[in-house]
């Protein structure tokens, strides 16, 4: 009988410990290292050369500003080439396009069409368009500039701008030419209030390589 009693009283002693309040936790392990990095996405643009400047303007508070821009990138080989031609004389088209990687709508496009001279070099432009676009956050508030032509381009006469120190080297495809343009305010979209008489300039450099543009190949008709 003594012996079930004291199984009995060992038993309670059990149970109370087992209702007993649990240690604190111990402290937290070290953290885990980080995950690898996810592949680079697929880009569809090429970095070559740039077109760079500067768009000079005053706004509707009076205020001159002048604001650096850089396009650097191409969508396609067509963006970066030129033609020669030939019939009343022999002559060359010329096209480029460079924008931002991040943002379509601010590019700079340029035409250039001239005579090619008997030894083959390239003489400076007779004619010109560029399409220039342009957005930027001044004070709180975005800007954006735009040429006035529904076409997408916007002729340049000699009246208005200067292309010089033009430069093509056929054998590397290398083109520099230095540009000044003067808009007027006609000519000028802002996204911003302004009083209508407020003229801009563009100037400054382009540095690329282009492309000549194979004809394609004829195939005689069976």
């Amino acid at each position: 009988m003594k012996t079930l009693y004291l199984l009995l009283i060992a038993l309670s002693f059990a149970m109370v410990s087992c209702r007993a309040k649990q240690g604190d936790p111990g402290p937290a392990g070290a953290n885990g290292s980080n995950g690898a990095n996810g592949a680079d996405g697929v880009s569809t643009l090429t970095k070559q050369g740039s077109i760079a400047g500067t768009l000079g303007y005053v706004n509707y508070k009076d205020s001159a500003l002048s604001l650096p821009f850089s396009y650097e990138y191409s969508e396609s080989l067509a963006q970066s080439e030129y033609e020669v031609y030939t019939g009343d004389g022999t002559y060359y088209g010329i096209n480029i396009t460079r924008r931002d990687p991040k943002d379509s709508e601010k590019k700079l496009i340029f035409y250039f069409e001239g005579n090619v001279n008997s030894d083959g070099t390239f003489a400076s432009p007779y004619y010109a368009t560029v399409d220039f676009s342009y957005a930027a956050v001044i004070n709180n508030s975005l800007f954006e500039f735009d040429d006035n032509d529904n076409d997408g381009d916007d002729a340049i006469s000699f009246d208005t701008g200067n292309i010089t120190n033009f430069a093509l080297d056929t054998a590397t495809g290398r083109l520099t030419v230095t540009y000044d343009i003067q808009y007027s305010a006609s000519d000028i979209l802002y996204a911003d209030q302004y009083d209508g008489s407020t003229p801009a300039t563009l100037s400054g450099s382009l540095d690329v390589i282009i492309n000549r543009k194979k004809a394609p190949l004829y195939v005689p008709a069976p």
